[in-house]
């Protein structure tokens, strides 16, 4: 069997603070290779087209993160799952 990048996570909610969020994910399969680590990454509505490493050493044991976000701008998330074959795509 050979393995293959880990399927994209499923992000299944974010709760928003006036300062922070905190986001939540599942896994949704590892393809034969575990998954070393997660991807956070963001955008906002001033820059909707440039994706920011939020942060890119999540561990894999974690499923929730909490992000400082600044005022006046609206946020996207997306997740990815690295393993030893690399990324996967993003959440949705």
């Amino acid at each position: 069997m050979i393995a293959d990048v880990p399927n994209a996570p499923d992000l299944l909610g974010i709760t928003c603070s006036s300062q922070d969020a905190s986001i939540q994910w599942r896994s949704t399969g590892d393809n034969r290779a575990p998954i070393l680590r997660y991807l956070i990454q963001y955008n906002t509505s001033f820059t909707p087209d440039l994706w920011v490493n939020a942060f890119e050493n999540v561990p894999a044991t974690e499923m929730r993160y909490n992000f400082n976000m600044s005022p006046w701008a609206n946020y996207t998330f997306r997740i990815l799952a690295i393993n030893k074959v690399g990324p996967s795509l993003p959440s949705s």
